[in-house]
């Protein structure tokens, strides 16, 4: 077997039959680790209790929006109070979010008179459920109680200004 200075080893070193369990083994979510000990593969389990959790979108605590009116809601409850129009519109926000201060944005420019009417409804909808606020021309706010921004004091301090 043939390391390279970076501790990679090549492709070539190892048997079709190998280069597929190792293949099933990475497509299997419940292997963290995968160690090639003379040309077989060891699989190593996920520890459950590990704090690496990797790249995730940090939502709010379940069953607190810190606000009177919602105060046993978390954000499952209030989309699915949503219609489902209105649950692909949020995504979309949701998709363009600043994640350090939750602010986002949605050009209607070249919406016709109808295509605003129902766009208003949709964002309507949404801060009837506090899951935005509205932020100057065309720009929004999600709600940092329930999907948590890097800067979550600043966010939370512009959240109770609008």
């Amino acid at each position: 077997m043939n390391v390279n200075k970076d501790n990679l080893v090549s492709v070539e070193d190892f048997s079709v039959d190998t280069l597929n369990k190792i293949r099933d083994y990475i497509d299997n979510p419940q292997y963290d680790q995968i160690i090639l000990n003379d040309n077989e593969v060891i699989k190593k389990t996920y520890d459950r209790k590990s704090d690496d959790l990797g790249n995730f979108q940090a939502i709010g605590k379940i069953n607190f929006m810190g606000t009177t009116k919602h105060s046993k809601t978390d954000i499952f409850d209030l989309l699915g109070k949503v219609k489902k129009a209105t649950y692909t519109l949020f995504l979309e926000l949701k998709d363009k979010r600043d994640p350090i201060t939750n602010a986002t944005s949605y050009d209607t420019t070249a919406y016709t008179k109808s295509q605003l009417t129902v766009f208003s409804r949709k964002i309507v909808e949404l801060k009837k459920q506090e899951l935005l606020k509205k932020m100057g021309k065309q720009g929004y706010m999600i709600n940092p109680y329930l999907i948590k921004p890097f800067e979550y004091n600043a966010a939370i301090t512009i959240w109770k200004k609008l």
